[in-house]
C-alpha cells in the first residue's frame, strides 16, 4: 500500500524526483488528465512516458466525425462542442492512415482490443516484433488502472523498458507492458491557456490526424 501511495503522488502531483542516476521532469494539465516525464540519465534523454487517466478521455475518429478530420487540430473546439465534452483540456492526436500492414498473429494481448472501438480494432498497434522504442504501459493506482506510452531513445525489449521504469522512484505494480508500433504519428496537446500547447509530438509538423482521445471540462 505505501508503494502504491507514493507512486500516485509521484505521478498525479508532478514533482521533480530522482533515482540512482535518473531524474524524472514532469508536465500536466491543472486536471491531471495526463502526466508527461522526460526521463533522463544525468544531462542525456533516454525516454518521454506519458500516463493518462482512461476515465477522463473520450475516443473519437474519423469514421464517427469524417467532416472533422483529417484536420482535426483546427476543429478540436467544434469536436468537443458536437460531443458535450465542454472546452478542450487536452487531447492525444494519432494518424494510422500510412501504417504498413503486417501479418496479424493471435495473441492474448488483442483481447486489450476487444472492448475497442471498430476503428481501432481495424488498425495495428502492437508491435510483432520484440524490440521497440514504443510500449504500452499499464499501472495500477489505488485499485484504478491507468495506460501510458513510453518511447525510447533505443531499440530495447520488455526487459530492457522494465530496467528503465524501475529506476524511477515511486512506480509500482507494473501489469502491462507490450511493444507497440512506432510507424504512426503521435501528438500529446493541452489546453491551459485555452490555446493549444503541444507537449509531445513524434512526428514533427504532421498535419493529418485520423483519430483523438479527447478530454474536456466535461467529464
Amino acid at each position: 500500500m505505501k508503494k502504491i501511495k507514493l507512486l500516485l503522488l509521484f505521478l498525479l502531483f508532478g514533482h521533480y524526483s530522482s533515482a540512482e542516476d535518473y531524474r524524472t521532469i514532469q508536465k500536466s494539465d491543472s486536471q491531471r488528465n495526463f502526466v508527461f516525464s522526460i526521463i533522463k540519465d544525468g544531462d542525456k534523454e533516454i525516454a518521454k512516458f506519458c500516463l493518462v487517466n482512461p476515465e477522463h478521455f473520450y475516443f473519437f475518429s474519423i469514421e464517427s466525425d469524417r467532416d472533422l478530420f483529417p484536420n482535426i487540430e483546427k476543429n478540436i473546439w467544434l469536436l468537443s462542442e458536437r460531443k458535450d465534452r465542454g472546452f478542450p483540456v487536452a487531447a492525444i492526436l494519432v494518424d494510422f492512415s500510412n501504417q504498413i500492414k503486417i501479418k496479424r498473429s493471435f495473441s492474448l494481448k488483442y483481447l486489450l482490443l476487444k472492448l475497442a472501438s471498430p476503428y481501432l480494432r481495424k488498425v495495428e498497434i502492437f508491435s510483432p516484433k520484440k524490440i521497440s522504442q514504443r510500449f504500452l504501459i499499464g499501472t495500477e493506482i489505488e485499485d484504478k488502472d491507468y495506460y501510458g506510452v513510453m518511447v525510447i531513445n533505443s531499440h530495447l525489449d520488455v526487459n530492457g523498458a522494465k530496467k528503465i521504469l524501475r529506476q524511477i522512484t515511486g512506480v509500482g505494480k507494473v501489469w502491462l507492458i507490450t511493444p507497440i508500433l512506432d510507424d504512426f504519428p503521435i501528438k500529446l496537446v493541452s489546453f491551459e491557456t485555452g490555446l493549444p500547447v503541444t507537449i509531445y509530438e513524434s512526428n514533427r509538423n504532421h498535419s493529418a490526424y485520423t483519430c483523438i482521445f479527447l478530454a474536456g471540462t466535461n467529464k
